[in-house]
């Protein structure tokens, strides 16, 4: 049994917490840190932009964007069928076969269209 003088009196009860966020000046101050934290990133960002250059990975070379076709068919010496790229930009070509065993793309050959086109090439007269 319980003693009356035990019992708080109903003006001493504190009301249940509230589940609606922080607190008015803890929001605020999680507000600035998250706003001081973008900023930061979008400068980030932003350097990271006006300093990087793109290059050929290798060369030192600026190359054009290149312009690329993609067809299918027979690769000679080779069971399975391969893909031919075309850069029409660069004038290059590379053939490519999927590998079961390795998982991925590997490249068969490479040609350079210029040379092959030049009549000291060996190319089309």
């Amino acid at each position: 049994m319980t003693d009356v003088a035990s019992v708080p009196p109903p003006d001493s009860v504190r009301p249940p917490e509230s589940s609606a966020g922080p607190a008015p000046s803890r929001r605020g101050a999680l507000l600035a840190a998250l706003l001081a934290l973008n900023a930061a990133l979008v400068g980030a960002v932003a350097l990271a932009a006006m300093t990087t250059t793109a290059q050929a990975t290798g060369t030192g070379l600026n190359r054009p964007r290149g312009q690329y076709t993609l067809v299918g068919g027979r690769v000679s010496g080779s069971p399975a069928n391969g893909m031919y790229v075309v850069d029409s930009v660069n004038r290059e070509m590379v053939v490519l076969r999927w590998s079961n065993s390795a998982g991925r793309l590997e490249g068969i050959a490479f040609r350079d269209l210029n040379a092959d086109a030049s009549p000291a090439g060996g190319g089309a007269r």
